[in-house]
């Protein structure tokens, strides 16, 4: 059988042919915003029933485990309340006594001493200490004011040594000049100029557009939707709200489009870009993450879902506040003691000495003896 020859392609030099697209891919635009439009709908009622969740905590189990606190726990809270004030009373006089012993250079025991030297009899050592303090502040006033007068009088009298002459400056005459292109600038905005500087600089216009329109849009959606104007102050318009002011406050233009947006798109008026439901659906699931956040905070507190407990559930719940706010009482009553303890401290530093003679001559005495032994020595050698 005849072998057959095989004939290889012969290998093209130089560049490839051109391949041109002869037909773009047509993408279904309608059917995309459809199924964005789904999701974003399922996100929605995602976060409203999150939001529902906490407005009944907020408006209704909060106020009734309020209620119950008061009626079986309400004198352990007002004890807590009571050592608390004392507690913090204590520690912003230790302040104050730190705060003077250092601005007055001597040490905190040492202050003390100087302050229990001016106590009379109609004035404890607490009311000298709040003197003393109102006195270091009206001297600290005069002071400044003292110095910015002299300030003053002495920039006087120094400049009015000098002619104008001295201290001209050497670019006057450049100002001149600035003003006049300035002048030209504004003049006409249409000139080679401005045209020149609009292109190198086209950020600054950008701004102002922005601008313009961040204040449009806020104003047409306060006409919309200010609850005082609606008449509506139930949650979900408050959080509208406080979005609306928010975005306009950071200046956040994206933000108010796609809030505008999404009012549009429930009223049914307008269609929006695939782009723009996009943002809907991110700033949608940031809601939702924050809101599942705050619920698992809200889990953690005994008011939650208290309307629903059982006696059994909710003397747990008492048990469990009781020995809360006695651990708060012992922790606040053990911090009391400690800071009376410092001031105690402080106060007894510098004990009165008394003087006594005796000391004295008892010191004396023996030196006088060793020198009698020592002078008698010498005269037996």
């Amino acid at each position: 059988m005849p072998k057959t020859k095989h004939f290889r392609k012969p290998v093209q030099k130089g560049r490839p042919k051109k391949v041109r697209c002869t037909a773009l891919i047509h993408l279904n635009t309608a059917k995309i915003r459809r199924d964005l439009l789904e999701s974003y709908q399922k996100k929605k009622k995602e976060l409203e029933i999150l939001d529902a969740q906490i407005a009944r905590t907020c408006e209704i189990e909060e106020p009734a485990f309020k209620a119950f606190a008061a009626i079986e726990f309400g004198a352990a809270m007002t004890r807590l309340r009571e050592v608390i004030e004392k507690n913090l009373l204590l520690k912003t006089r230790i302040d104050k006594l730190y705060h003077m012993a250092d601005r007055n250079y001597m040490s905190p025991q040492k202050y003390c001493h100087h302050l229990k030297s001016k106590v009379t009899d109609s004035t404890d050592i607490w009311t000298v200490l709040d003197n003393e303090i109102q006195e270091l502040h009206n001297k600290a006033t005069c002071t400044k004011e003292e110095f910015d007068e002299m300030e003053r009088e002495f920039m006087d009298a120094e400049f009015d040594e000098f002619d104008d002459e001295t201290f001209a400056d050497p670019y006057d005459n450049f100002d001149d000049i600035d003003d006049e292109f300035d002048d030209e600038f504004e003049e006409d905005p249409q000139s080679p100029f401005s045209q020149f500087f609009a292109n190198l600089f086209p950020k600054h216009k950008k701004n102002e557009d922005e601008e313009k329109a961040l204040k449009k849009l806020y104003r047409e959606l306060c006409s919309r939707h200010h609850p005082d104007k609606i008449g509506q102050h139930d949650a979900k318009m408050q959080r509208l709200w406080h979005s609306i002011q928010e975005a306009y406050e950071h200046k956040d233009l994206q933000r108010l489009r796609a809030i505008h947006a999404d009012l549009e798109l429930a009223s049914g008026k307008s269609e929006l870009r695939c782009s723009d439901i996009h943002i809907l659906i991110n700033d949608t699931i940031f809601e939702i993450e924050m809101n599942r956040k705050r619920i698992n905070h809200l889990k953690k507190e005994p008011h939650w879902n208290f309307s629903s407990a059982t006696d059994k559930q909710r003397q747990k719940i008492k048990r469990r506040c009781l020995q809360d706010i006695n651990s708060s009482i012992s922790m606040n009553e053990y911090e009391y003691d400690c800071h009376e303890m410092e001031i105690k401290r402080l106060m007894n530093a510098y004990p009165p000495r008394k003087k006594t003679k005796t000391a004295k001559s008892s010191k004396q005495v023996p030196k006088k003896k060793n020198c009698e032994q020592k002078i008698q020595m010498d005269f037996d050698i």
